[in-house]
């Protein structure tokens, strides 16, 4: 890391003063993208601590939870996350995507449907929406999750290897 960010990181991690907190969620967002998890996460804490009611803090705790592999704290983070801020449609996919990697299919395709209510062009959203379906078994309405991704993103090579796998166990034998 160039000695020029390290000093900005430091600066921001810092900064106390409550009444500025988007230069502290800049501290708190390098610290979390450099790898610096544990210090990123004791900063969401302090942030949680001064405003609890912070639905970004609560997302981004969420976020770096899920990175260090702490699915369950990562998932109530990112529920009370969509609480506090419903029209949030990233914090509701991170949320599906959580539920996604716990197995909680239902609850995951309820979040992606909303996220892409909020987020209609977004080919991740659609994919995993796809992947949650499947998953249910619900095989068709899978294939057509992925081939809206496809038509949003034409080259997502997930979504395409989806479709295909969808596609292989729908065929006749």
């Amino acid at each position: 890391m160039n000695d020029k960010l390290s000093a900005t990181i430091d600066r921001h991690r810092r900064y106390k003063a409550p009444e500025h907190p988007p230069h502290r969620e800049c501290g708190r967002a390098a610290l979390a993208s450099k790898g610096r998890t544990d210090e990123a996460i004791a900063e969401f804490l302090a942030a949680l601590r001064l405003d609890p009611d912070s639905s970004k803090a609560h997302r981004n705790l969420g976020d770096t939870l899920a990175s260090r592999g702490r699915q369950a704290e990562a998932i109530e983070h990112l529920r009370r996350a969509v609480q506090l801020d419903p029209g949030d449609g990233s914090a509701r996919y991170d949320l599906g995507s959580m539920l996604l990697e716990a197995g909680m299919f239902r609850d995951a395709t309820d979040q992606f449907a909303v996220a892409l209510q909020l987020m209609p062009d977004s080919a991740e959203a659609y994919n995993n929406l796809g992947i949650a379906l499947a998953s249910q078994g619900e095989l068709e309405k899978a294939t057509d999750q992925f081939q809206q991704a496809l038509r949003l993103q034409p080259g997502f090579v997930d979504a395409q290897q989806n479709l295909a796998k969808v596609r292989s166990l729908t065929a006749p034998h």
